[in-house]
């Protein structure tokens, strides 16, 4: 409680008994015949009463709010150095490795896990600039965590890089908080999760997949040419239930092939081998064999394919194999989840600074709980395996790969039951 609110309340309740004090003094006055000349010394004495009660209770008041104020302020004391303590051990001994730094990013502390993380003494921190000693494949998302930094944005998850002294590298996920201290200055903490056996697993098992998907691929091939000879040889020979078993033959291995190239583009992309082979290339041929490509699926499928893909659009600098692979994978993907009697729409527009592909279906659509989901390896939407039992779900993360390295972006909007569109924006 406020001294003044302490006095105030004093106050009214000496005045309330003053109060008190004058109707009981009334109604003697009134009631009890006592002389005249009693009179003054009784009012004197009622006024220095009231005068001493009135003392008494703001002192006891006072007193008693000083007293608790005391108590109160070394209460908050006694928490308030337990809780430093608290976090200063929390943050000195965490498992998890915390750097505390200003707001230009120089740092200012850091925790012992930080300290074995890098392999350099505490004290060589101190002026350091925290951005200098990260690294990672997207160079683009570290240059903007500075940036985002000094904006307050709160940056979680970012996969980077950081070496030791000698050399050894760590892969750790990244994250940081800015906040302001009782200065309102800007400072920010950053942690950093050593993932590093967990990116040694996953390049183990991408590496594996790639070298079985490479196995796999010559005895595909030769059993697919030796089935073409075979049917080629016999010709008529063969009867409608044999000519039916070969064609079973032939799906199953055109099935088998689409998933070892899926294999082999997810592995190439995950361990960086497919990197970018830029040329120029005549983007209404590019289209035009993308279109031809995929006319026969459609029609057995009785899908129409629309398309303002035999317009002329002039030349285009890109990798024409990621490009290819992106686009085939999206218009594929849009005639096997549309139904009989359906529609596909494929677009491209180019000017000075983008070149635009929209492809859109009215198919069964991605339900909206699976939208976040669309783009991750090995997934495939709860609708989709109703549909279209066939699939790997690794076509659109294929596609996201291959429009990120290409330096592009990918978005889609999609409603269950009414279809789906996807619009990749690339720069000329």
């Amino acid at each position: 409680m406020h001294p003044e609110y302490s006095v105030s309340s004093s106050l009214t309740v000496s005045g309330i008994v003053c109060v008190g004090l004058m109707g009981i003094g009334f109604l003697v006055w009134k009631y009890i015949n006592i002389p005249p000349a009693f009179l003054p010394i009784l009012f004197v004495g009622a006024v220095l009463f009231s005068f001493a009660l009135i003392t008494v209770v703001v002192y006891q008041s006072l007193r008693m709010y000083a007293s608790a104020h005391s108590i109160a302020r070394d209460i908050t004391s006694e928490i308030l150095t337990y809780s430093r303590e608290l976090f200063s051990e929390l943050y000195r001994n965490s498992p998890v490795p915390y750097i505390l730094i200003d707001k230009t990013g120089i740092i200012e502390s850091v925790n012992f896990s930080a300290a074995r993380l890098f392999s350099i003494e505490i004290q060589k921190f101190e002026g350091v600039d925290v951005f200098t000693l990260i690294e990672g494949e997207d160079e683009q998302k570290i240059a903007l965590i500075p940036e985002y930094f000094k904006q307050g944005r709160f940056v979680n998850d970012v996969e980077a890089i950081v070496h030791e002294m000698d050399g050894k590298v760590h892969w750790v996920m990244l994250s940081l908080f800015s906040f302001r201290d009782t200065n309102n200055d800007l400072k920010g903490l950053m942690t950093l999760v050593d993932i590093t056996k967990q990116k040694q697993i996953d390049k183990a098992k991408t590496e594996f997949v790639s070298l079985a998907s490479h196995q796999l691929r010559t005895p595909v091939s030769a059993m697919r040419w030796n089935l073409e000879l075979l049917a080629t040889a016999t010709g008529t020979q063969l009867s409608e239930l044999q000519q039916s078993y070969v064609q079973k033959i032939s799906r199953g291995l055109e099935r088998m092939q689409t998933l070892v190239d899926d294999f082999l583009n997810v592995s190439k992309l995950e361990l960086g081998t497919l990197s970018i082979q830029r040329s120029t290339f005549d983007l209404t041929q590019f289209f035009g064999l993308v279109v031809e490509e995929y006319r026969a699926y459609a029609a057995t499928r009785g899908v129409e394919v629309e398309t303002n893909w035999n317009e002329p659009f002039g030349t285009f600098s890109s990798d024409s194999h990621l490009l290819n692979m992106a686009v085939s994978n999206i218009l594929g993907n849009a005639i096997k989840y549309t139904p009989v009697g359906g529609k596909v729409r494929a677009y491209a527009f180019l000017d000075e600074k983008t070149l635009t592909i929209a492809i859109a279906d009215n198919g069964i659509g991605i339900p909206e709980e699976d939208q976040e989901m669309i783009f991750s390896k090995l997934f495939r939407a709860s609708n989709a395996h109703s549909h279209e039992s066939d699939g790997t779900g690794l076509g659109l993360y294929i596609v996201k790969e291959a429009i990120r390295i290409l330096g592009g972006t990918i978005t889609f909007e999609s409603k269950q039951g009414v279809g789906t569109t996807f619009t990749v924006i690339l720069p000329t």
